[in-house]
């Protein structure tokens, strides 16, 4: 993921490996705009209270930022969004979350980045399988779309010859059969266009908002059915007899549908029924639970951590302390040897009184006197006094010591 106010991520550069088509239609997705804002730093984006999509003048900025993401990005070969792990998800979010001001931790924000690239993530497989009805099975794998490399093609034709795929792409076709209200708002999204519409920041009622999306410039309903919608809610509105709300009977006309407002798109947060409220709830505590047995396991885990460093501190302070009594009492016994080689060696000096120079007092002399100086650590000769000791005893010592050292 790149830094908060980083480059933004790789564009696409158009190459001879990936021709553009000669038919006049739409072209590639280079993110232009996107480049240009990025370059000052994080897209500002907006996503109202309520709503899981964006609005204002970047909206469709982010809605091509996030194809870019899932065609470049994506690993498409799964069953389906929810069947991708985790950690690719997760790879992909942080990707919008490096390029747009987007909180990680707002509950809008996250249902926007989920929502956004599990709706995306559906419709770039379901073009690319379009084309892959183009072809006949010896011929579809040659045809690589300009988009995908052969590895990624194949694997989406690995996925699009499953039993799975087919049974679920003929089930979308037949609900897609089903849908038969319609609307004016093209590829906008309903939370978009709502926010477009408002005057002066007042608020659309629902009702008012469904005819404005299922009309024509001439004011004919897109469908009979939207039509006989709408005069059903105007009906229920004005009758004083009814005590319910107008998005109540927004919701009555249309019906529900889990996780989804009908008549308002998928942008839209749903008001949580009581059934809805009971599985959160549900969640959460299930969530909570979990955190805390993970902090248990943690300070458990810190205990006993805390506990082997007292041990072993224990341990070495013990060591510290024997080592410290073995010093002392090797120092003691030195300087007591040192006493002892001190008598010795005064018994010595009063055999060899006024130069006596007896060969064998004075060999006798210098061993004595070299291990009396590597005993103590002396690290010069005592002062000996010429009329005590012999020259030959001084020549002696100081070769004595020499050879010693060495």
């Amino acid at each position: 993921m790149s830094p908060p106010n980083g480059p933004p991520h790789e564009m696409v550069v158009l190459t001879a490996s990936a021709p553009m088509p000669n038919k006049r239609k739409r072209g590639r997705n280079l993110c232009t705009k996107f480049k240009k804002l990025r370059e000052n730093g994080l897209v500002p984006i907006t996503i109202p209270p309520g709503a899981q999509g964006p609005v204002g003048e970047n909206a469709s900025v982010f809605t091509r930022r996030v194809g870019f993401i899932v065609r470049e990005h994506a690993n498409l070969s799964y069953q389906s969004w929810s069947k991708a792990p985790q950690e690719h998800r997760q790879m992909l979010k942080n990707r919008l979350v490096a390029d747009f001001m987007l909180d990680p931790n707002r509950v809008e924000d996250k249902k926007c980045m989920e929502i956004s690239l599990s709706t995306t993530y559906n419709n770039v497989r379901s073009n690319f399988y379009k084309e892959f009805l183009k072809f006949s099975k010896e011929e579809v794998r040659a045809n690589v779309p300009p988009d995908l490399t052969q590895d990624k093609w194949d694997a989406l034709c690995d996925l699009y010859e499953t039993p799975t795929w087919k049974k679920k792409s003929d089930k979308n076709k037949d609900n897609r059969g089903k849908n038969n209200t319609g609307h004016t708002c093209g590829s906008k999204s309903f939370i978009a266009y709502y926010e477009e519409k408002k005057q002066g920041g007042k608020e659309i009622g629902k009702v008012d908002f469904y005819k404005m999306t299922r009309t024509k410039k001439d004011g004919s309903f897109v469908t009979t059915t939207s039509e006989e919608n709408y005069n059903l809610m105007r009906e229920k509105v004005a009758n004083e007899e009814n005590q319910s709300t107008e998005e109540e009977i927004f919701t009555e006309v249309l019906g529900t549908r889990r996780g989804f407002v009908r008549g308002m798109g998928k942008f839209v947060i749903p008001t949580p029924t009581p059934s809805s409220h009971l599985r959160y709830e549900s969640s959460l505590n299930m969530e909570l639970e979990t955190c805390k047995q993970d902090l248990s396991n943690t300070m458990l885990k810190l205990s006993d951590a805390e506990q082997k460093q007292g041990e072993s501190d224990q341990k070495l302070a013990e060591t510290q302390n024997q080592m410290a009594q073995l010093q002392s009492q090797v120092e003691e016994q030195r300087q007591q040897l040192a006493v002892l080689m001190a008598s010795f060696g005064a018994q010595i000096l009063k055999l060899a009184p006024n130069g006596n120079t007896d060969s064998s007092n004075s060999e006798l002399f210098v061993i004595f006197v070299l291990l009396y100086y590597r005993l103590s650590d002396f690290k010069t000769p005592l002062s000996l006094s010429v009329t005590q000791t012999p020259l030959l005893l001084h020549v002696s010592l100081y070769f004595g010591l020499a050879i010693w050292e060495t």
